[in-house]
């Protein structure tokens, strides 16, 4: 199972996880290697910039892809110390994943 870590400062948890320090090496990471299962996403990255981009990169991907480029099983963490941050990041993929779901 492929699991991206993005953050500009902390490290992974474990050496199961690649990562990228910024929403642009995030993106080329997905470009070249695929959409993995598992991504967790710190708010705040260097220079003034958060990961919202690369979150609406992804949802924007998806949707060009009839929603296939998000893996079927793609789950999502938030290791973020900003409350808001976290709270914005779960908002945009909660939603967006919930629309894909068949109502039942």
């Amino acid at each position: 199972m492929a699991k991206l870590f993005l953050d500009d400062l902390r490290q992974a948890p474990d050496t199961t996880w690649s990562v990228v320090r910024t929403t642009d090496e995030a993106i080329r990471w997905v470009q070249t290697n695929g959409c993995p299962e598992c991504i967790s996403f710190d708010f705040y990255l260097a220079n003034g910039l958060d990961s919202l981009p690369f979150v609406h990169w992804l949802i924007e991907q998806d949707k060009e892809k009839n929603g296939a480029f998000l893996p079927e099983n793609f789950s999502f963490e938030v290791h973020s110390n900003s409350p808001a941050g976290r709270a914005k990041l779960r908002y945009l993929l909660e939603t967006y994943l919930a629309s894909k779901r068949p109502i039942e």
